[in-house]
């Protein structure tokens, strides 16, 4: 079957990122086809769905786990890597000259490798997170087809839901929300690079069409920024209710600084991140506050 090139499958469609890059392709012209956990992108993990086998572009954005699932949940780590391993097989058969767009980990693939990250700093991930999230690089680039890894940092804004372990923008606003108290693990000098998701979005949508396009690249703000300066712009936006912060000692895993080099991206697809923390922060409070979501 030839292939259409306004045709994309987002397998994850539902999630926080699938959701809002179905939207942006759609935005585009481009027909895109919806891969869901109630519809998988494999028939008994051996043939791709049938309107999955004209598309030229496959972002994989599905996952079963975050920091905390993955640690918790080694039964479901074994899923994901199973499920991608079924694809990726299905895929060199029927779709071999597809691009596979693989959504991986920027802060937690890396590791401890000391910061800014780029895509050739060698990857030393000290969770079982970012471990699992390497092996699904490893698949990749071992399943015979056209791929791009994508290394998103702290994506964050309107959408996301609340997941233990993942999300502190958004976990920290829901707890303003209900008055409740936020957990630092070390202190508010920890540094993270944090990006708002219709700029993620916007560059995955870049890389459907694209002919040439590196095999990994970070996608992120490229701007370390502490926990102090999420507290400030947090209470820059809600104005007159300030976050209740309690402490505990930094985890083992708890790295006290990542944050990514994104300067390929601008060179090759003429991208960078433009919406501002504060703009951000400010977005998400909004939809957070909106009726359909309370």
């Amino acid at each position: 079957m030839a292939e259409d090139s306004h045709a994309a499958a987002v397998v994850g469609a539902t999630g926080f990122i699938g959701t809002a890059l179905s939207r942006e392709l759609e935005t585009r012209g481009v027909r895109v086809i919806r891969v869901t956990a109630d519809e998988p992108a494999t028939r008994d993990g051996l043939s791709l769905r049938p309107d999955m086998r004209a598309v030229s572009t496959v972002y994989w954005a599905a996952s079963r786990i975050n920091p905390q699932i993955a640690a918790e949940r080694p039964d479901l780590v074994a899923q994901d890597l199973a499920d991608f391993r079924a694809f990726q097989s299905a895929a060199a058969r029927q779709i071999p000259d597809a691009t596979i767009v693989l959504l991986s980990s920027g802060g937690t693939v890396y590791g401890s490798a000391q910061p800014p990250h780029s895509e050739s700093t060698t990857p030393r991930p000290t969770s079982d997170y970012g471990r699992s999230k390497l092996e699904l690089e490893r698949l990749l680039g071992r399943g015979g087809t056209r791929s791009v890894i994508v290394r998103v940092s702290n994506a964050y804004g309107p959408g996301q839901p609340p997941a233990p372990g993942q999300g502190v923008i958004g976990h920290w606003l829901r707890a303003l929300l209900h008055q409740e108290p936020v957990t630092v693990f070390g202190d508010l000098k920890t540094v993270r690079d944090y990006v708002f998701v219709s700029d993620v979005v916007d560059l995955l949508a870049r890389l459907h069409g694209s002919v040439e396009v590196p095999e990994i690249l970070n996608v992120g703000s490229g701007t370390p920024t502490p926990l102090a300066t999420v507290v400030d712009a947090i209470h820059t936006v809600v104005g007159n209710r300030h976050l209740e912060i309690e402490f505990e000692p930094r985890r083992p895993f708890d790295l006290p600084a990542a944050w990514l080099d994104v300067s390929l991206a601008a060179e090759r697809l003429g991208w960078s991140a433009t919406t501002e923390l504060t703009d951000g922060v400010a977005q998400m409070w909004s939809w957070l506050c909106s009726p359909a979501v309370r």
